[in-house]
């Protein structure tokens, strides 16, 4: 890169209604990178964290309430991330980083209505 040039790209976007711009250096690049590092397993790992702590026998045992607990949350952790990358990829194909990085709850179920609608 040229000392005297700086060449920074920008793409607009929107979230639910919201323009807005994302600037950076290689945004292609800090796209496909965030998307390299999406790891699906975590919620694996999650629910086959707690699975052994459910007893059939003991329901209502504490750590077995805390263990179906902490794999809904992480169910309900996993259909958010589902649902926001397939609204950034509606809305922001070229900077789903930076979707991602945008949006607001309400915004994600507002189009994951209007989707469904």
């Amino acid at each position: 890169m040229d000392a005297n040039k700086l060449d920074i790209q920008y793409r607009f976007f929107i979230v639910g209604e919201r323009p807005l711009c994302v600037w950076g250096l290689d945004i292609k690049s800090d796209a496909l990178e965030f998307l390299d590092n999406l790891d699906a397993t975590y919620f694996e790992y999650i629910a086959n964290s707690h699975i052994q702590n459910i007893t059939e026998d003991k329901p209502y045992e504490k750590e077995s309430q805390f263990a179906a607990l902490a794999i809904r949350m992480a169910y309900s952790q996993a259909l958010e991330t589902l649902f926001a990358l397939l609204c950034a990829a509606i809305q922001a194909p070229y900077c789903i980083h930076a979707w991602i990085d945008n949006y607001q709850s309400q915004e994600l179920y507002t189009l994951v209505r209007k989707i469904h609608n």
